[in-house]
This record gives C-alpha cells, sequence and structure tokens, in this order.
C-alpha cells in the first residue's frame, strides 16, 4: 500500500500536472511584467512627488466643470467632428472631472494618476511585444527602454498632458488589430465583436490626444504591405474610425486641414503647424550628440538625443548584423508592423507646434514607444544564442547606461519645470488669498492661473504707472534663480525696473520692500535625496509704495 500510495503521489493526473505547469507559466511571466509596472510606477512617482497643479490644468479643470456628463458622453461618441479638434479631448474632460471630483485641487491625486499611466505604458509595451510573439524577453527589455527614458517623465511632470493615456489606447487598440489580422475568426459574432472592440478603442484613443488619429494610417500601410487580402475584411472598421476623425462637413467650406504643407499657419504657436521639415528634424535629432547624447540643454528633446549613446548604436550594429546574417529577419511582418508604426509616428512630428525644449520633450514619447520595440527586438534577435547569464549581464550593463544619460535628462526638467511650477503656484495661491485689491506685476513667470477662486487683484506682464500719487496697492512677483539662503535682490529688481514704468515726476520717492519668497523646493524625497541644493527657482513677492516726497 505504501509503494501504491509513494507512485500516485510522485505521479500526478495528467490533468493536474498541466493545471500546474499552466500556473507556473503565468506566475513566470507575471511576476516579471508586474515588478515592470511596480519599478516604472515608483520611479515615476518620485519623480513627480509634491508637484503643484500649473498653467494649462487649471484651465482643463473649469472645462470639465462647466461640462456635464451627458455633454461628455456625447462628444466622446460623436460620429462626425465639427473641426479637427486639436483640442477636442471629451476623453481628457472625462478624467478631469473624474479627478477633480475626488481630489480638488489637491494636486496629490492627479499626479498620482500620472505615474500610474506612465507605469502602465511601460506595461502596454511588454504586453504588445508579447502579443507580437516577440517573447517575454523583448517586453521586458521594450518596457524597461520606456520606464529609464526622459520623455515619459516630460509629460508626467505636466498634468494636462494627457498623452501616456493615449499611447496605453493606441497600444491596445493596435493589439487588438493584430490578434484579428492573425488569426482565423470562429465565428461572425466573434468577428463583429473583436472589429467593434477595435473600433472602439481607436476613438477613445483619438478623443484623447491627437496622436492616436495615426491608427488609420498605420493599419492601412500595414495591410497594403503585407495582408492585402485583408483590406476588404477591415475597410468597414477603418471607414468607422475615419468618420469619426475626418470633419466631413467642415471640408465642403475649408478643405485644407492645418497640418498640411501649403496650409495656412493657424497654430498660434501651440497647435498643429502646416508640415514642415524643420519641425520634424528638431524632434527625431534636435541637440543630438553621437557620443554624449545631447549637445547643449541637458534636457533630450529629440528621439535619437533620448536613445543614444546606450541605445542607438547597440541596435544600429544589431540591424547591420541582422542585414549580413539574417537576411529574412527583414521580411517578418512584425518587423515590417513596428517599422511602420515609427515610420508614421515620425512623419507627424512635421506638424508638431515648436515649444521651448522643456515643454517639447515630451512629444518625444509618441515615437519612443514603437522605437523602444524595434531596439529591443533588434539588440535580442542579434544576440542570438548567448546564454542566459550573458545576457542578463549584458542588458542590466546597457540599461544602466541609458539610465544614468536619461536621469541627467530627467533631473534637468524636474529641477527647472518641477521647480517654476511649485514656485509660482504657491506665490499665486498667496497672493490670491492674502492681498486685495492691488495692481499685480508678474515677472518672468509666463504662465496662466485661471483657478476659480475669488480674486479682486489686476494682473499685468508690464506695467505703466500714470499717477505720482499711489492709489491702490501695488506689488511685484519676480522670478528668481539663485541660492535661498543668501538672496541678492539686485537682479530680481532690475528685471522689475525692466516691466514697470514709474511716473517722470518730480520728488517721487519709490520703495520696494521684498515680503515672501516662494521656493520651488519641496519636502519631497526627490529635493531631499537627488537634488539636495539650496539654490533653486522661486518666486519673491515685493511690495511697491511711492509718493511724493515730505517737504
Amino acid at each position: 500500500m505504501a509503494s501504491d500510495a509513494e507512485a500516485i503521489l510522485s505521479h500526478p493526473r495528467p490533468a493536474d500536472s498541466q493545471r500546474l505547469t499552466t500556473t507556473v507559466d503565468r506566475l513566470r511571466t507575471s511576476i516579471p511584467f508586474a515588478l515592470l509596472w511596480l519599478g516604472a510606477f515608483v520611479y515615476a512617482a518620485i519623480v513627480v512627488a509634491e508637484l503643484h497643479l500649473f498653467d494649462n490644468d487649471y484651465d482643463w479643470i473649469n472645462q470639465a466643470q462647466d461640462t456635464g456628463w451627458i455633454q461628455i458622453v456625447a462628444e466622446i461618441l460623436r460620429p462626425v467632428p465639427e473641426q479637427w479638434g486639436f483640442q477636442d479631448r471629451p476623453i481628457q474632460v472625462l478624467c478631469f472631472k473624474l479627478l477633480h471630483g475626488l481630489f480638488g485641487y489637491s494636486a496629490a491625486g492627479f499626479y498620482t494618476f500620472k505615474a500610474m499611466l506612465f507605469a502602465t505604458v511601460s506595461l502596454g509595451l511588454a504586453q504588445i511585444a508579447t502579443c507580437f510573439g516577440l517573447g517575454r524577453n523583448v517586453g521586458l527589455l521594450a518596457g524597461a527602454i520606456f520606464a529609464l527614458a526622459s520623455p515619459g517623465h516630460a509629460s508626467a511632470l505636466w498634468v494636462s498632458d494627457f498623452e501616456m493615456l493615449a499611447e496605453i489606447l493606441i497600444i491596445a487598440a493596435l493589439g487588438v488589430f493584430w490578434r484579428i489580422a492573425n488569426t482565423i475568426p470562429r465565428s461572425k459574432r466573434n468577428e463583429l465583436l473583436h472589429q467593434a472592440l477595435f473600433v472602439l478603442l481607436a476613438v477613445i484613443a483619438h478623443r484623447t490626444k491627437g496622436s492616436a488619429k495615426l491608427i488609420p494610417a498605420i493599419v492601412v500601410i500595414y495591410l497594403f504591405l503585407y495582408k492585402r487580402e485583408q483590406i476588404r475584411r477591415f475597410a468597414p472598421s477603418l471607414a468607422l474610425i475615419s468618420l469619426t476623425i475626418v470633419p466631413v462637413i467642415h471640408l465642403l467650406t475649408d478643405p485644407v486641414p492645418p497640418f498640411a504643407p501649403f496650409a495656412t499657419d493657424q497654430s498660434q504657436g501651440w497647435m498643429w503647424k502646416p508640415a514642415n521639415l524643420e519641425t520634424m528634424s528638431l524632434l527625431v535629432a534636435g541637440n543630438l550628440h553621437l557620443l554624449r547624447g545631447t549637445a547643449g540643454p541637458n534636457i533630450a528633446y529629440s528621439l535619437l538625443s533620448v536613445v543614444t549613446p546606450a541605445l542607438l548604436w547597440p541596435a544600429l550594429f544589431a540591424l547591420a548584423y541582422l542585414a549580413v546574417r539574417k537576411r529574412k529577419f527583414f521580411l517578418d511582418p512584425v518587423l515590417g508592423f513596428v517599422v511602420i508604426w515609427l515610420s508614421v509616428s515620425i512623419l507627424a512630428y512635421a506638424s508638431f507646434p515648436q515649444l521651448p525644449e522643456g515643454f517639447m520633450a515630451r512629444y518625444v514619447v509618441v515615437a519612443l514607444v514603437p522605437a523602444s520595440i524595434l531596439i529591443a527586438w533588434s539588440i535580442h534577435a542579434a544576440a542570438g544564442r548567448l546564454t542566459r547569464r550573458v545576457w542578463v549581464t549584458a542588458m542590466t550593463a546597457l540599461l544602466a547606461f541609458h539610465a544614468v544619460h536619461n536621469f541627467d535628462s530627467t533631473k534637468g526638467l524636474r529641477n527647472t519645470l518641477g521647480q517654476v511650477i511649485v514656485a509660482h503656484d504657491r506665490a499665486r495661491e498667496h497672493i490670491t488669498r492674502n492681498i486685495v485689491g492691488s495692481d499685480v506685476l508678474i515677472v518672468g513667470f509666463d504662465y496662466g492661473y485661471n483657478r476659480r477662486i475669488v480674486d479682486s487683484n489686476r494682473y499685468h506682464r508690464k506695467l505703466r504707472v500714470m499717477v505720482d500719487n499711489q492709489t491702490r496697492p501695488l506689488h511685484a512677483l519676480v522670478r528668481t534663480d539663485q541660492d535661498l539662503t543668501r538672496l541678492d535682490h539686485r537682479a530680481p529688481i532690475q528685471d522689475l525696473k525692466q516691466a514697470l514704468r514709474m511716473p517722470n515726476a518730480p520728488g517721487l520717492k519709490v520703495q520696494v520692500r521684498p515680503i515672501k519668497v516662494f521656493s520651488g523646493l519641496t519636502e519631497s524625497f526627490y529635493d531631499k535625496r537627488f537634488y539636495r541644493n539650496n539654490r533653486a527657482f522661486a518666486g519673491i513677492l515685493y511690495e511697491i509704495t511711492y509718493g511724493q516726497k515730505d517737504s
């Protein structure tokens, strides 16, 4: 009996054995993916901790407050848009309505949400690479490449930039398309449901951010080059998606889209521009140094400056090796799909607006997503039969190099834009709550502040005082960048003088008195452990009094 029992226990039934194997395989896949998400979330959360709402964030909150739930849903499901709609982002309005309802004006909830989006893009890359059949190692490497790069952090620093949510939806939509295109439907109902899901994800994606309007172009080019026999299969879905993108009625009166090369520039500096090579080259190779990665500002605001030198050269050498040794590799439809995705994203850069590098760095996310897959795949394919130990060691070294280079860029953004965000919001909130009926001159903070709060002050970028006796209080908020433990007021006051014109009256006495300093530094782990410097951006609030000297 004992021997029979031992035999039974040592040889489980086939069903049990198969179930156990399946569970182990799932754990082997799920645990690394979960760790990737968690690591990316913690990294982003450290970078954005204790930041404040900023500039356009308040505009989106206001729009969300003014828009009813039914109206938001109607805009999401609108079959034909009224215009090309650079700012028509009902999904973003919906998210702001939910976030403001949950957290009010507390920025912590908003930034936690952005950190979650950042981590989910990294996970989404790993998942879609696996969906493409590239394997877990390629997926994890692609996700890590994105998570360690600076553009995602540039997007996370600004709450109102929803590119990462759009990328999550783009990844999901393209993943569904890939499954449909590479499987035989079990039934017409199954086919219809999957096609409907593809359409729904694509529509929600482009009603989050304009970059998702590229989905039909990516799919059409791929089908034409690799699967022409399936063009008719996807024609209804692509037509429906295109109908929700192209303003057909608007085209009757204005047939030229704003991004056409020959269109009139209506960008106002921040919307789609007529397509031009200058903007595209700037976002592909701007401030690139072939050895150091970045030339000029430390902030990498182009695709190549983000992946150079740690990843660009290994990827190019890998592709050259594959071209010589494995020519059939380049006929792979998966490679073709990723290259088409990347190429269409790069071409779209031609119509992006040109902004200061700190704001433009977030645009790199659009092309970095497919580029991460291409880089990971090429390096993995060229590595061939390396042992697991050698592969892990080599990739760890490569990713560490990539992380160090990009952390310089992330620090550059956090130490400049991040500090300005905090200093500006702290100062404006204090002024609004504590100063009444004053003329307030804003110097150096060229950003909006449309928070809905009772405010009797009048704000100016430049001010000319016309009377020699003061009738209203006068204050000035001046941006500075210096050691906050040893403030020197000479430079800020000089900036103030250039923006303020006083009456040219004999005997006029003007006094400028600093009353409060609003530091861009916080009590966050990042500022305490990584920044560790007393020099920072800050806002200095001055009180200005003037009048005739006593005789």
